[in-house]
């Protein structure tokens, strides 16, 4: 997978030498996954690290528990990190919108913050492979133009800096025996097994039945033409 990984970052050209990345770190498989490859490439790659932490209120003691989960890991490697509390339902409630996008902008935000503060020129999420699967397929069932069904771009300018996603040719299987190679130790949100919201739906029902009933390669297909789309 750190091979695979590499291949991603130069055709992307998503680093340079010398760059200082903050990576988004949820304690999840992906971003832990993330963050030790990043760890693991920073002298070849001539990086320095920081990372970021959300905790959004919304799970009680189990996100209080992702956060110290967060910083140990980041202290064990060595890498310096931003950690903050938010009562994102409480944000909602002041500037509306759905609980999802109220989450999203207040973790864009801390990630803006932190980067600016600690001169960032990068900062790394850990979207991967399904997620621009599901992207995409929710794209589609919604409707949408041909530059939506270019899905996650791997590399977005935001705010001066470039948001990259170094696993974005990576699926969510790999990273999982990736951790489990590597002794690494996920936290798990059960909020993300809930079917209440249509991205859910769509990873916990839709595409597993339509691998199992048209396209078994469902996922790598549409991940690959999102590329392709957005290419052109």
């Amino acid at each position: 997978m750190l091979e695979k990984v590499k291949k991603t970052l130069e055709r992307f050209q998503m680093l340079a030498a010398g760059d200082k990345v903050l990576v988004g770190v949820s304690g999840g498989p992906d971003s832990l996954a993330l963050l030790h490859i990043l760890w693991r490439l920073r002298e070849e790659l001539d990086l320095e690290l920081m990372v970021a932490h959300l905790d959004h209120m919304l799970r009680g003691e189990e996100a209080y528990q992702d956060a110290l989960h967060v910083e140990k890991i980041a202290s064990f490697l060595g890498i310096p990190a931003v950690i903050e509390r938010v009562d994102v339902a409480a944000y909602q409630a002041e500037h509306g919108g759905s609980l999802e996008a109220a989450a999203r902008e207040v973790r864009y935000n801390l990630f803006i913050k932190a980067a600016q503060k600690g001169r960032c020129q990068k900062i790394a999420l850990g979207h991967n492979l399904d997620d621009q699967a599901e992207t995409v397929l929710m794209r589609l069932l919604r409707g949408t133009g041909l530059a939506g069904l270019g899905g996650i771009p791997p590399v977005r300018p935001l705010e001066g800096m470039d948001i990259i996603r170094p696993l974005i040719e990576v699926s969510r299987a790999e990273i999982l025996a990736y951790c489990r190679e590597e002794g690494l130790e996920p936290r798990w949100d059960w909020t993300n097994e809930e079917p209440i919201y249509l991205r859910n739906k769509i990873r916990l029902e839709l595409l597993p039945w339509l691998e199992a009933e048209f396209n078994p390669n469902l996922r790598q297909l549409l991940a690959s033409n999102a590329l392709l789309w957005r290419e052109e």
